[in-house]
């Protein structure tokens, strides 16, 4: 949580900490005593592999069933950009970049704040983003609002919620502003930067 702290305090202010918690609608995991983790997702021995971006990825379609291993060792492997938040896009996009060879390093990531609102079934981020999560109460069907974005849907029976995954398939076109609009409530929002840096996210009331 210290680290965690830290990194939050360099961007705007340690006590945007407390607002952040006190804005999600379900607060993010974090690791206790985190390191940057492995890159081994899957838990194959090879790290940083497609096969590792893939798990992630259905993570963000499925939930937590796509962590078929050991769910615990899993989310703790994929925490590559170390800000002891998982799992996260932004450590998805860290995965890619680091496939690519495109990765920064670690310490040269830096966090930044995402906040977000919903107008009528529209959603909005003040940040420039390549990839986002909106989670909506129940079943929901989603439109996205930019040019060349890609939006899948997921209702998950068991939560009755709707995964919303949105992103751009250049990381190099990042969007902001109004993305995509969706029936339901939203209940969360998750948010990538097109390094993978960490994003801290709160929500305009």
């Amino acid at each position: 949580m210290m680290r965690l702290a830290r990194a939050i305090a360099a961007v705007s202010g340690a006590t945007v900490v407390l607002l952040l918690w006190l804005s999600c609608s379900h607060p993010p995991l974090t690791l206790s005593d985190c390191q940057p983790g492995s890159g081994d997702v899957n838990l194959d021995g090879q790290a940083f592999s497609v096969a590792d971006a893939v798990v992630l990825t259905n993570y963000f379609a499925e939930g937590m069933s796509a962590f078929v291993v050991d769910k615990d060792r899993q989310i703790a492997a994929s925490d590559v950009n170390g800000d002891c938040v998982a799992p996260a896009l932004a450590d998805l996009v860290y995965i890619i970049h680091t496939i690519t060879g495109e990765a920064k390093p670690v310490s040269d990531l830096v966090p930044i704040v995402a906040t977000y609102k919903v107008d009528t079934g529209i959603v909005s981020v003040d940040i420039s983003v390549v990839k986002t999560q909106v989670i909506v109460e129940g079943r929901s069907q989603a439109t996205s609002l930019v040019e060349g974005l890609s939006v899948s849907t997921r209702y998950d029976t068991l939560e009755n919620i709707t995964r919303i995954l949105v992103h751009s398939w250049d990381m190099r076109q990042p969007f902001t502003g109004p993305f995509v609009k969706v029936d339901g409530t939203v209940l969360s929002a998750d948010f990538a930067t097109s390094d993978g840096a960490p994003v801290y996210v709160r929500r305009r009331r």
